[in-house]
């Protein structure tokens, strides 16, 4: 269900990213992108060629990292989008999400580096070499999520 949670995330930022430039069509001027004359003669109408260059520009943000996605989409649409609270312990999860897929759990330097740039505390963070678990006591205490006060 965790790594569930990331995929979901994943599926709704490329479908928010597609609504966006659907309903808002000037935003493809912003979108940087060569192509080749054989990809120009493939196309079956302008429109279905925007929608290649925009699932192209949406596959390589999703490649990122959700710390480098959150920066290019900040600077793209000119909106702060890491000023909540709770960033740091996203920032913590989404690494974490990382180990868990690519690393079989072990803690990595990178994962420290990245999480300690985002805020988090390092004393809530293990050591290199251990092994990350879902659903720790210290976890769960340290990271309750409750929602945000208006």
């Amino acid at each position: 269900m965790f790594l569930a949670l990331f995929s979901a995330f994943d599926a709704f930022t490329g479908d928010l990213l597609k609504g966006l430039y659907t309903r808002k069509p000037v935003l493809f001027r912003s979108l940087n992108k060569t192509l080749t004359f054989a990809d120009v003669l493939a196309a079956s109408s302008i429109e279905d060629l925007k929608l290649q260059v925009l699932d192209d520009d949406i596959e390589t943000l999703r490649r990122k990292s959700y710390v480098d996605q959150f920066a290019a989409l900040a600077q793209r649409f000119d909106v702060k989008l890491t000023a909540f609270d709770h960033w740091p312990a996203f920032v913590e999860r989404s690494q974490r999400r990382n180990l868990i897929t690519h690393c079989d759990s072990v803690v990595t330097e990178q994962y420290l580096s990245v999480c300690k740039d985002a805020g988090v505390d390092q004393k809530e963070l293990q050591e290199v070499g251990s092994q990350v678990k879902l659903g720790s006591a210290r976890r769960a205490a340290s990271h309750t999520f409750s929602p945000p006060t208006r």
